[in-house]
């Protein structure tokens, strides 16, 4: 059945040693019998029977196995060969220590797929009631005549002992080896053994080994081998049996698993927290906070974001009917609802007691403005009827419940500064209030949603901090840009045909790039028209080309302020504004100064000027002349700037090449500046201006088709355009829309904190993720290892590679997904304790954590990465080892 043709075998002990195990073995055994090889310790006879099982490969030499090499064999036959022919006993038993004996021999009845009956062969071995023990419930010679009855339920053609008996008493060690005796009827038993005793009585044949050779065989076996054809099959493992076996790994150092498995979990739940927060997106968190804060409406207002003194700045221009259509043509689905600025006013007046300065914080008089009020706009904005009824007549209005909070606290007052004593609803009812020089009666109180015990903590609150700010700027966006302190008036209190085109008076704001080249510091820059007229007088320094009125300035003529001159940095051929001023001022005094020097000198005895240059110095220095009347600094700059403005500014600035784009309207002017005015003796908000007459000024003013100060429109949870309404409030471009609310203020306000949060966390994130990936990584890597010897064994009993893989993937998955949850639980459970903790601690409305899909996905991502790492790099590094040298494998 078996012949060994020049078996040899060699062990690299060192990197210049080396131990010839084996050497030039040829042999041949019959297809049953026992035949004990003996021999001493590193005698190599463990080597032949691990070279016989396939358990290692020789280095030279083969062995056939009815007629086949298995010394050829690739690892795949080898399994195959191993789960099909071959039956092993080891010495130190390598049985599962985690499974019952039922479960030990099942397993190796499955990997062959036989019908043997487990019951049968435990019978045979004398282990009949001993099933569901485990093995370190067994006593020695119990734990071998298991391993025995494992070998035999695979049907083996060939069983293979080391030592059988080596650990085992006298007694026990005859009851293993008769029935080792009675197996050999059947199948060629080799037994490996130092007991000459035993092996004489019970061994048909007894060959010994002495340095890797044979020097005694006691009966060779010389005749023709009768081989059989080799049937060899893959072992089959079923899922249940992988799961079980994957399942009592994890088992087998349950509480080891535990502490770690909450280690990892707590870190993974850290990483996706710090995702989370290095993630923030103000949209996503803006939409959430709104919806979880229960706010019933939100106002917008309408900005333009224009670049000046080389940063952004914006400017609200009021909301016009033109703006108003577009967001509800935007929005068909959403009502908008205006708020006027006629009645804003400070309720102060009307007071009996002023406001002390404790209470200044919370209780803020002003009036933001008026409001159209019915049922169907109650409903939408989410406020209520507290007390009274709506208004019905252009003089009757309704107040919110803060501002009647305002009055119950300070009073009101009558014409003759009596006290009105408010203590309930009924007292302020048909009371009058004056705003805007209009008298008005309180017919009805109105509850606007506003948490007013949220800000109590403003009265007490002195020192500053981020929870007292952020109380702050809350309170206040909601009084000056919310319904909590508006007057809420008869729905036909305002109409559209009442409003009028109100140009600005003051001043128009229009952003133009000079496009002339040798000028570089107005170009892409915020010009400021005023209207000459009623601007300038004959008082003010002025100087015009001749034939030029100021009074009478034609659409393409401009003036600039002088500052201007001082701003816009280099002419292209001229120098710095200031310089040329100086320099021009001390030549023209310079010139005077030749022709009086001498006649000054013989006047005044006590001159204590030596040089002209001296005298001219001294004149432009600004210090009074004493010497002549009105000879100083501001007359010979006068006389300077004449000769500046003729010589070359007016030449530079003949032809002014202005391009405008406003709101999508592109305009080109050519405009000639005719005149420069000191800008210190009038009030320009900028030195970057243009002085025009009233038609230029009226053409580009920006004006409002209303005084609508603030559009208002309900939220509610089930708003599906509200993410893109709240898109409107981030976007920076020219123009755009602005909520305004509690949450859009705080998040505004701690904007560039959460930005640099963000960031910071990012950072923190990617620690957190190396961290807990290396605990997930040592957890499963550590799973595998400890397994070394199991999987040794095994390999030994022929078990695929792929099913090995099978059972420490699923336990990996195991691992993983207790992992994932355990994070997830954590990472809910730490999503809503942080924000709890920033809202009610710090008073901060705004959810900036937020678990989501996101950081679900890059845990479990990180999770199942590294569990495959994890578990295939240490089951590649084993699985490519002889099954003998894992099972040897000391950990």
């Amino acid at each position: 059945m078996i012949k060994i043709s020049e078996l040899s075998k060699t062990y690299n002990e060192g990197k210049d040693s080396k131990v010839n195990a084996l050497s030039n073995v040829n042999i041949k055994f019959d297809s049953n019998g026992l035949v004990s090889i003996l021999g001493k310790s590193g005698s190599g006879k463990s080597t032949l029977l691990n070279l016989i099982g396939g358990l290692d490969t020789p280095t030279s030499g083969s062995i056939e196995v009815d007629n086949v090499d298995v010394s050829s064999m690739d690892n795949l036959s080898l399994d195959s060969y191993r789960n099909s022919i071959i039956g092993f006993v080891f010495q130190e038993y390598n049985l599962f220590n985690d499974m019952t004996v039922y479960e030990n021999i099942s397993l190796a009845k499955e990997l062959n797929n036989t019908n043997t009956d487990v019951t049968k062969i435990l019978k045979s071995v004398d282990m009949i009631g001993f099933e569901d023990r485990l093995p370190n419930e067994l006593s020695s010679g119990q734990r071998q005549r298991v391993a025995i009855a494992r070998a035999l339920a695979k049907d083996p053609k060939i069983l293979l002992c080391d030592e059988p008996t080596g650990a085992l008493d006298s007694d026990t060690g005859n009851i293993v080896m008769e029935i080792l005796e009675r197996i050999s009827n059947d199948v060629l038993v080799i037994v490996v053994t130092h007991d000459k005793k035993s092996s004489a009585k019970y061994s048909g044949r007894v060959i010994e080994i002495k340095d890797g050779k044979i020097i005694d065989d006691s009966n060779p076996f010389d005749r023709d081998l009768n081989c059989e054809y080799m049937k060899m099959r893959p072992s089959k493992l079923s899922f249940m049996r992988i799961l079980k076996i994957a399942v009592n790994n994890i088992r087998r150092r349950y509480i080891r698993a535990i502490f770690a498995l909450m280690f990892s979990s707590i870190a993974f739940a850290s990483f996706g927290i710090s995702d989370s927060i290095s993630s923030i997106n103000r949209v996503d968190v803006t939409v959430k906070s709104m919806i979880e804060s229960t706010i019933n409406n939100t106002s917008l207002d309408y900005s333009i974001v224009k670049n000046a003194y080389g940063d952004k700045m914006t400017f609200t221009p009021g909301i016009n009917y033109e703006t108003n259509e577009l967001l509800n043509e935007n929005y068909p689905n959403r009502i908008f609802y205006p708020m006027y600025s006629n009645l804003a006013d400070n309720l102060e007046d009307s007071l009996y007691f002023s406001i002390d300065d404790q209470y200044r914080n919370y209780y803020i008089p002003n009036i933001s403005g008026s409001i159209e009020v019915n049922q169907e706009m109650m409903n939408n904005l989410g406020i209520t009827l507290l007390h009274g009824r709506l208004p019905q007549t252009e003089n009757e209005i309704m107040i919110s419940l803060y501002t009647y909070e305002l009055i119950e606290m300070f009073d009101l007052k009558d014409e003759s500064n009596n006290k009105i004593e408010i203590e309930n609803f009924l007292d302020l009812e048909s009371k009058k209030i004056t705003l805007a020089n209009e008298e008005f009666t309180v017919v009805g109180v109105i509850d606007t949603g506003l948490d007013i015990d949220r800000y109590l903590p403003l009265i007490e609150m002195i020192d500053y901090s981020i929870s007292r700010d952020t109380l702050q700027n809350e309170l206040n966006t909601n009084l000056v840009y919310g319904l909590h302190s508006a007057i809420f008036v008869d729905d036909t209190y305002i109409s559209i045909q009442d409003t009028k085109l109100l140009p600005m008076t003051e001043k128009a704001i229009l952003e133009f790039e000079v496009v002339e080249q040798g000028l570089t510091g107005v170009s892409e820059d915020i010009l400021y028209l005023y209207n000459v007229e009623g601007l300038i007088s004959d008082n003010n320094f002025l100087y015009l080309k001749d034939n030029v009125n100021f009074n009478n300035l034609s659409s393409n003529q401009v003036i600039l302020p002088i500052s201007m001159l001082e701003t816009i940095g280099f002419i292209d051929g001229v120098g710095d504004f200031r310089n040329l001023i100086h320099d021009k001022s001390y030549e023209i005094a310079l010139n005077h100064s030749y022709s009086v020097f001498s006649d000054l000198s013989t006047e005044h005895t006590t001159f204590p000027f030596t040089t002209a240059e001296d005298y001219a110095s001294y004149m432009v220095s600004g210090f009074e002349n004493n010497y002549e009347e009105g000879l100083g600094k501001s007359y010979f700059k006068e006389l300077a700037l004449t000769d500046l403005f003729d010589q070359i500014y007016f030449d530079k600035f003949n032809e002014l090449n202005l391009y405008h784009d406003y709101q999508g309207e592109e305009v080109s002017l050519l405009v000639e500046v005719v005149g420069f005015i000191d800008d210190s003796t009038i009030d320009l908000w900028s030195s970057k201006t243009l002085l025009v007459n009233n038609e230029m000024f009226e053409s580009y003013s920006r004006r409002n088709d209303s005084n609508v100060k603030l559009l208002f429109t309900g939220i509610n949870e089930n708003d599906d355009d509200l993410r893109e309404l709240i898109e409107l409030h981030f976007i920076n471009d020219n123009m755009y829309f602005r909520l305004n609310n509690e949450i859009t203020v705080t998040i505004d306000y701690l904007g560039n904190s959460i930005q640099a949060l963000s960031q910071i966390m990012l950072y923190v994130g990617l620690v957190v993720s190396i961290f807990s990936g290396y605990l997930l990584f040592n957890l499963i890597s550590t799973s595998v290892v400890d397994k070394f010897k199991d999987i040794g064994i095994l390999m030994a009993l022929g078990t695929r590679r792929r099913d090995i893989y099978k059972i420490f993937l699923i336990q990996s998955t195991v691992i993983v997904v207790l992992n994932i949850l355990l994070a997830i639980t954590i990472m809910l459970i730490g999503n809503s304790v942080l924000n709890d903790t920033i809202r009610n601690d710090y008073g901060i409305l705004i959810k900036i954590i937020d678990i989501n899909i996101r950081q679900v996905l890059l845990v479990l991502s990180l999770s199942v990465g590294v569990s495959l790492v994890s578990t295939i790099i240490p089951l590649r590094k084993i699985t490519k080892m002889n099954p003998v040298d894992a099972i040897r494998k000391d950990l």
